[in-house]
C-alpha cells in the first residue's frame, strides 16, 4: 500500500515550492535538497550570489524559536562566509525573510 505524505511535509513542500517559483522569476536557479534533513531546503544560485535558503511553514512560532533557527543558520554563514544565508517563514499567508 501506498502511504500518502503527512499534511506537515506537504505544507513544507509547498512553502518551497512557492519560494523556488519566487527566485526563478528573478533569474536564479533553484536546487531543492528534499528529504536531506539539513538545515538547508533550498539552494539559490543568482547571478551575483548564491543563496542557502531554510524554509519554515509556522502557524504561531516565538522569539525563542526564531532566534534559536537563526542561531543554527549562523553556523552555516560561519562555515560559508561566501553565501547568503536565509531563514524564510511563512506564518498566516505572509512570508518574511531573515538573513543571517
Amino acid at each position: 500500500m501506498i502511504s500518502l505524505p503527512n499534511k506537515s511535509y506537504l505544507k513544507g513542500y509547498r512553502l518551497e515550492r512557492d519560494i523556488r517559483l519566487e527566485l526563478e522569476g528573478e533569474g536564479c536557479l533553484v536546487l531543492r535538497s528534499g528529504g536531506s534533513h539539513s538545515k538547508i531546503d533550498l539552494v539559490a544560485i543568482c547571478s551575483d550570489k548564491v543563496r542557502l535558503i531554510q524554509a519554515k511553514a509556522w502557524k504561531k512560532y516565538t522569539e525563542k524559536q526564531l532566534n534559536d533557527e537563526l542561531k543554527e543558520l549562523g553556523k552555516i554563514k560561519v562555515k560559508y562566509p561566501f553565501c547568503s544565508v536565509e531563514l524564510w517563514v511563512r506564518n498566516r499567508g505572509i512570508m518574511s525573510v531573515w538573513r543571517v
